[in-house]
């Protein structure tokens, strides 16, 4: 069997992503992380889900401009936290 394109990866783990993340009910959203979840704060502050989430859809949004092989530099409206920001305060 040939190797799965990169691009239909992506795609298909986002749609995983997302049919988990409409499970979420809404008082989960603003709810910590659990203990076991690894995180890199050096405080010990544990993130919610609504972080969480934030985090990885900012980190993803620039995604699609690398696969089709723009730099990050020519994709800088997707890649400075844009979507982040949407999602906290969507909250």
């Amino acid at each position: 069997m040939p190797p799965m394109p990169v691009t239909t990866v992506f795609a298909r783990s986002d749609r995983a992503l997302e049919r988990v993340v409409l499970e979420v009910r809404q008082e989960q959203w603003d709810e910590p992380v659990p203990g076991w979840f690894q995180t890199r704060d050096p405080t010990g502050r544990r993130p919610t889900l609504r972080e969480v989430i934030g985090y990885h859809a900012s980190d993803e949004a620039w995604v699609p401009d690398m696969l089709a092989g723009r730099t990050i530099e020519q994709a800088p409206a997707r890649a400075d936290g844009a979507v982040a920001r949407r999602l906290r305060r969507a909250g």
